[in-house]
């Protein structure tokens, strides 16, 4: 059995897993109140939703997982999964360069209009 709780209600249907615990009923690793009791199933049961396992991560190439999900009234797990942030620090200096140059040269070209606009006119 697998525990799922700590839920965020996105529909009817599909609620975003906050936490999950693997091995919710075991005597040593399992989940225990604060006097140190394994609770049991139907304390369980009301605090989340258990669930015999849990389908295979599939990612699309270049993605992580993003978000896992239950359907409360099936029990049907499923996940989403996203693009990773790009770390790699040379190559954020290479896009902050290039986004700089690019705000300068905005710049540039409003600067010039303003002071087209700013300069009176003899008639």
């Amino acid at each position: 059995m697998i525990f799922l709780g700590n839920f965020n209600k996105i529909s009817d249907t599909q609620w975003a897993v906050g936490f999950q615990h693997n091995m919710p009923l075991d005597p040593i690793e399992g989940m225990k109140d604060e006097n140190g009791n394994l609770y049991t199933q139907d304390q369980l049961n009301q605090m989340g939703i258990l669930v015999d396992s849990m389908p295979a991560q599939q990612p699309p190439q270049g993605q992580i997982l993003s978000c896992t999900y239950i359907n409360p009234q099936t029990k049907d797990v499923s996940y989403s999964y996203q693009t990773p942030i790009n770390t790699d620090p040379n190559q954020l200096i290479t896009q902050l360069q290039s986004d700089l140059a690019a705000a300068n040269k905005s710049i540039g070209e409003l600067t010039i209009m303003m002071s087209t606009l700013l300069t009176p006119t003899t008639t």
